[in-house]
């Protein structure tokens, strides 16, 4: 899977983290204090994290389309539980860390 269209690197390095299961990267990225969005409701993104991308098993199959900033991104993703579905993440990101992310279907 190729990542290199998502032009902002914290976000691409994000995405990257979460398809491959890399918690560690993913958690790197994040802001003490960052926040989640999940299909409209708050959320923990620690929580969602681990719940879809690094216990669930959701990989990214495509990137459908980026904004000129980088940091929204349409994608389909696929998991064991949901089959593949479209998905839109706007993330927030400051001083080179995530400090907010609004997912859920387009």
């Amino acid at each position: 899977m190729n990542f290199n269209q998502i032009n902002n690197q914290v976000v691409r390095y994000a995405v990257e983290a979460l398809h491959g299961g890399n918690r560690g990267q993913f958690e790197a990225l994040l802001a003490p204090d960052a926040q989640l969005v999940h299909n409209r409701h708050p959320d923990d993104i620690n929580q969602w994290a681990t719940l879809f991308f690094f216990e669930g098993n959701t990989k990214f199959t495509a990137i459908n389309r980026v904004t000129e900033d980088g940091q929204t991104v349409w994608a389909e993703i696929e998991s064991p539980v949901a089959g593949k579905i479209a998905v839109k993440l706007i993330f927030t990101v400051a001083e080179g860390k995530i400090t907010a992310l609004d997912a859920g279907r387009p």
